[in-house]
């Protein structure tokens, strides 16, 4: 397990939840995401700079399911 200091993951919340905005909008370049514990979940992926987001949006809110550092095993992305 990958674990990052407390001041970079705020800094990295900071960074997500300013562009939560953009992710209301259909994004071009996002797809979906199948989940193998819920395939009928309508999950969305995209990738800022080494992480994988995992999210779903409702009218607009959206719901980050996941945030995944892309440099861990993908066999740990449990979702």
């Amino acid at each position: 397990m990958l674990v990052i200091g407390e001041d970079k993951a705020y800094e990295l919340i900071e960074k997500i939840i300013s562009k939560t905005d953009l992710l209301t909008q259909p994004i071009v370049g996002s797809t979906r995401y199948v989940s193998d514990k819920n395939p009928d979940i309508n999950y969305q992926k995209i990738v800022f700079k080494h992480f994988l987001i995992i999210f779903r949006s409702e009218g607009h809110i959206v719901y980050i399911n996941k945030i995944f550092d892309c440099r861990q095993n993908p066999k740990n992305l449990n979702l």
